[in-house]
């Protein structure tokens, strides 16, 4: 019991770590470009349209960062749940007895 309760602490901090780091990946692309828009139009004076592009483009990041991490997600439970009923169809066919110790 002690052993499973390992495996489900580890998957946790796994899952954690993904989810950190999908949020910073959806932010920093914003936070780069708002500022290179900013030392863009503070170094050569270049309008203000320059930051509507550049939260534009962070937006357009960051919405394909999400696709990206959905479309993983999905995946990974869709094997998840194929390996579960694979499980559950061994164990029903070895009678149901408990083969752990």
């Amino acid at each position: 019991m002690k052993n499973n309760s390992f495996k489900n602490t580890a998957r946790l901090i796994g899952r954690l770590g993904n989810i950190t780091g999908f949020g910073i990946s959806l932010v920093t692309p914003i936070f780069l470009l708002v500022w290179g828009a900013m030392w863009l139009q503070s170094r050569f004076g270049i309008g203000d349209w320059i930051m509507a592009a550049a939260i534009f483009y962070g937006l357009i990041s960051a919405g394909c960062t999400f696709y990206h991490f959905v479309s993983a997600e999905i995946k990974r439970a869709r094997r998840e749940d194929e390996e579960y009923r694979r499980r559950q169809r061994e164990h029903s066919q070895d009678g149901g007895g408990s083969s752990e110790a």
